[in-house]
């Protein structure tokens, strides 16, 4: 497994491995007081999935609420 996270976000950069996907959560876990994927539209073409996901958060630090879209692409290889 490897994650590529937008460097401009809180928990920007690549993740590998399941150690990293651990690290991973427990970072978002101090940014965020909530992260709730509300809506996800998954479409799917061969390896690649494309996964549109409409997001509300809440900002561990001052409490700031948000609303916004995040779009991810999936490749799975050898199964």
């Amino acid at each position: 497994m490897v994650l590529h996270q937008a460097e401009a976000l809180p928990c920007g950069g690549i993740w590998r491995g399941l150690t990293d996907l651990e690290r991973l959560f427990l970072a978002m876990s101090r940014a965020w007081e909530s992260f709730d994927m509300v809506e996800q539209e998954f479409l799917a073409t061969g390896e690649t999935a494309v996964v549109l996901t409409r997001v509300r958060a809440r900002a561990r630090t001052g409490g700031r609420e948000l609303a916004f879209r995040i779009l991810q692409t999936i490749t799975v290889r050898d199964g």
